[in-house]
């Protein structure tokens, strides 16, 4: 939709879709991780509710497109860790993550936390690779 052709109103059907996508990709993301699921549905619902008053078509418009990368981003750029009995953290990766990952036949893998949020983007983590030896 071009910004000149649409309206608020218009845009709420996508917006509402948006919400509902990003509310199953984070249950998908975080699963039985109570903890997560809450504060994930939290900081949604207040983004949506401090963008609720949006009469601009364009930033509206760029907000709709700030929800599919978000959506993409769950899906896609992130996956959770367990802590297992050994103290390790195991990574469940998808077929499709695999895939992807495959590309280049590198898979980085960086915990977000306090430590990491807002560290410079180009610094590299270092990164140790253990396999149990099952296939």
């Amino acid at each position: 939709m071009s910004p000149s052709a649409t309206t608020i109103r218009s845009l709420a059907p996508t917006v509402r879709s948006g919400y509902r996508r990003l509310w199953r990709a984070r249950k998908s993301l975080f699963g039985a991780d109570t903890a997560a699921l809450i504060k994930s549905a939290s900081i949604v619902r207040a983004e949506f509710d401090s963008k609720r008053g949006v009469t601009d078509v364009v930033e509206a418009s760029g907000m709709v497109s700030a929800i599919d990368e978000c959506v993409e981003m769950l899906q896609e750029g992130i996956v959770q860790g367990e802590l297992n009995d050994r103290g390790n953290y195991v990574v469940r990766i998808d077929p499709e993550k695999n895939a992807a990952a495959k590309k280049d036949d590198r898979l980085d893998v960086e915990p977000i936390d306090p430590d990491t949020i807002g560290r410079d983007p180009s610094a590299k983590p270092e990164v140790v690779v253990t396999t149990s030896g099952k296939k």
